[in-house]
């Protein structure tokens, strides 16, 4: 297998992992004003391996690299995991 075909196959595997992560989704509790919220623990999982990658392969001065980890400045919440996904 060829880098360039693993790296196709991780990042197939992230879109897989980030739909999971959409998939976890769920409403506040009524009365509360606040955004949808998502498993966190998956979240960070699919955030920390999506940030791996683009490291490796695109270094951690990359715009992709830098783009990403600035769109989670805390914890990954509904709203920015659904736009880097690609939900919205």
């Amino acid at each position: 297998m060829s880098i360039d075909q693993k790296i196709l196959a991780r990042l197939e595997e992230l879109i897989v992992l980030g739909q999971r992560v959409l998939a976890t989704r769920r409403s506040p509790a009524a009365g509360h004003m606040t955004s949808d919220f998502i498993d966190v623990q998956l979240a960070n999982q699919w955030l920390t391996s999506c940030l791996s990658l683009l490291a490796r392969v695109f270094g951690e001065q990359s715009a992709h690299y830098q783009r990403l980890k600035e769109q989670f400045p805390s914890y990954p919440k509904w709203p920015n995991v659904s736009q880097a996904v690609g939900a919205d």
